[in-house]
């Protein structure tokens, strides 16, 4: 992931909204597609998200550091206060791309399923594949659980691609998001993306929930800040051998 700097790059946004709009034309598509052909594969739906994210950052964290998720935008933005090297309006300007990246995702899926004989029952029925707690879950339990993912995502992004700027970064990434869509995918969807589940609410009109997937995923990246800087300040103290 490339190191940031205070000024503003049109770049870096356009990057931004481009790789959100990937990742929720595909994310949210092969939930549709599940739909439409009646076969719901837990395993499929979460590799395509962690398969997707990993390209998309790998494409892009040399010209917007491939944040791709509000949550990680706003774990730079508390970081840059103490680094410098983000920017509070730079990091507005990053989440509304996302946003909007993620927005025209879903409407992209919307126009597509109007060439598909009855594709837009099969998106209706899903939401457009916007994520959804379970029916027994309540809304307190998921917002810990989505707070617990976005928690463990950043730290994963903080340790290998902003600290030690690994090159398997992205991959590391990718496979986080796999494990966690694969493990909660059944009892929040998993979203740990607030760009994730705005686009396909905002075009099917879902709306349950929305402080839980807006919110909970930046209450885990403070938590994961906290750690981070916590373990960097360990670390720096360690006398060498």
């Amino acid at each position: 992931m490339a190191k940031h700097k205070t000024e503003c790059y049109p770049a870096s946004y356009l990057a931004e909204c481009i790789a959100t709009f990937v990742f929720v034309f595909i994310g949210a598509g092969v939930i549709l597609s599940a739909s439409y052909f009646n076969n719901f594969d837990g395993v499929a739906i979460a590799a395509a998200h962690g398969f997707t994210i990993f390209i998309m950052v790998a494409a892009t964290a040399n010209v917007s550091g491939g944040h791709i998720n509000p949550a990680v935008t706003w774990a730079m933005m508390l970081r840059g206060v103490f680094t410098k090297d983000f920017s509070i309006l730079n990091g507005v300007i990053y989440i509304l791309a996302q946003v909007v990246g993620g927005a025209l995702g879903v409407s992209a899926l919307s126009v597509l399923m109007y060439f598909v004989p009855g594709g837009k029952e099969a998106a209706a029925a899903v939401n457009y594949g916007t994520p959804g707690l379970a029916a027994n879950l309540d809304p307190w339990g998921g917002f810990f659980l989505e707070m617990i993912f976005g928690f463990i995502l950043v730290f994963v992004i903080l340790r290998t691609a902003v600290e030690q700027k690994l090159s398997w970064a992205p991959f590391a990434i990718g496979m986080t998001v796999f494990v966690l869509a694969l493990s909660g995918g059944s009892y929040t969807g998993a979203a740990m993306n607030t760009a994730r589940w705005f686009g396909p609410a905002l075009i099917s009109g879902t709306w349950d929930n929305a402080w839980v997937y807006t919110f909970a995923p930046m209450v885990g990246a403070i938590f994961a800040v906290i750690a981070n800087v916590f373990i960097s300040f360990k670390k720096s103290n360690i006398s060498p051998e």
